[in-house]
């Protein structure tokens, strides 16, 4: 991997943000390399699967937009992608007609199990280094950040 350029600045604060927002983008493209090189799947898709296993195999378009952190109109053409590829299929929701389920298949939980230790892989080399309260200090702080986005 390339190496990051770091952005020193006045304002600790800005400093730090943009590291943040290097290395969020950075651990997304390293991920997206791996899974793809090693399994021809993106991060995002290893999200879905991850979110239905999780999930007891199936979730709305809505949930797995949560999930993903990305718009429902986004994942409605990824799942459709992952249709394509048997990973996913949809079905109508027999409580509420109006709602069209994603479930994931056989393929796509063999997949998930292929993958999942590649990914507990790539988060241990990520973290190496860091004691548990400096992980636990670390997820204090980025719920942080995630409440002062959701706030806004």
């Amino acid at each position: 991997m390339t190496k990051m350029v770091v952005e020193t600045h006045k304002n600790i604060y800005v400093q730090t943000f943009a590291l943040f927002t290097q290395l969020a983008g950075a651990t997304i493209k390293y991920m997206d390399n791996r899974f793809f090189r090693e399994y021809d799947l993106s991060f995002v898709k290893y999200s879905v699967l991850r979110a239905l296993v999780r999930n007891g195999g199936t979730l709305k378009h809505t949930q797995l937009a949560g999930w993903t952190n990305t718009k429902k109109h986004n994942i409605t053409a990824l799942v459709d992608r992952m249709k394509e590829d048997q990973l996913v299929s949809t079905e109508w929701s027999r409580v509420d007609l109006r709602v069209n389920n994603v479930v994931i298949t056989e393929k796509g939980k063999k997949l998930y199990e292929q993958a999942n230790p590649l990914a507990r892989e790539m988060v241990e080399q990520m973290m190496n280094g860091m004691k548990e309260i400096d992980v636990e200090e670390f997820e204090r702080l980025l719920n942080i950040i995630k409440a002062n986005i959701e706030r806004n």
